[in-house]
């Protein structure tokens, strides 16, 4: 176990466990064997790397606060439990986690938007309206990619988060009819919505 610079925090082949809160700029791992473990009732780094040919287990984290969390080369990251997780970026490249419990998994922004089109900055979620009598709706995100999967669901249920009446007739069919990637999507709709607004729920999974 070494300290390096700017508060870095690296392991080698060692277990770590750590039952009060701590923080570093970033925590490295490196060849832990299958049986290791590592706790922590508070974690706060830049980033958490897991590097390697590495198998990490029993991975219990109450506040995890990373800016990013990686999981690098052949990583098995097994029974990652973590409360709370903030984290900008969630990577795992050619890497296997075996198992990923939250409390609660958000987004970093969620738009609510009864606008047409709808305004939702780089939100990767929210809910967005389609307009009476429209068959189309452009969803204006950042967050969208030229291989995003978008998904969209219609809930009527969402007339106090959007402000408005939401339409409660139900059998549309909403498909992504086009993209632009950094800039937005645009959701069609089978028929047009009469009297109120359809209340739609959007997800880009990249």
């Amino acid at each position: 176990m070494t300290f390096g610079r700017s508060g870095q925090l690296s392991i080698f082949k060692s277990k770590l466990d750590v039952g009060m809160p701590f923080a570093t700029s970033s925590l490295e791992v490196h060849g832990f064997a299958s049986t290791t473990s590592l706790f922590s009732a508070s974690s706060i780094f830049t980033t958490l790397l897991v590097n390697g040919s590495t198998t990490l287990q029993n991975v219990s984290l109450q506040n995890l606060v990373a800016k990013t969390l990686l999981a690098n080369g052949s990583s098995t990251l097994q029974n990652f439990t973590a409360t709370t997780a903030t984290t900008t970026n969630l990577f795992s490249n050619n890497s296997t986690i075996t198992t990923l419990s939250v409390g609660s998994l958000k987004t970093a922004t969620n738009c609510s938007s009864s606008a047409s089109p709808a305004v939702c900055g780089s939100a990767s979620g929210g809910s967005v309206a389609m307009a009476t009598g429209g068959s189309t709706l452009v969803v204006n995100t950042s967050a969208v990619t030229a291989n995003s999967q978008i998904l969209i669901t219609e809930d009527s249920s969402l007339g106090t988060r959007l402000g408005i009446t939401c339409n409660t007739t139900t059998g549309r069919i909403y498909t992504v009819s086009a993209r632009t990637a950094g800039t937005s999507f645009t959701i069609k709709s089978s028929a047009n919505p009469a009297t109120n607004k359809a209340c739609l729920n959007y997800w880009i999974v990249n």
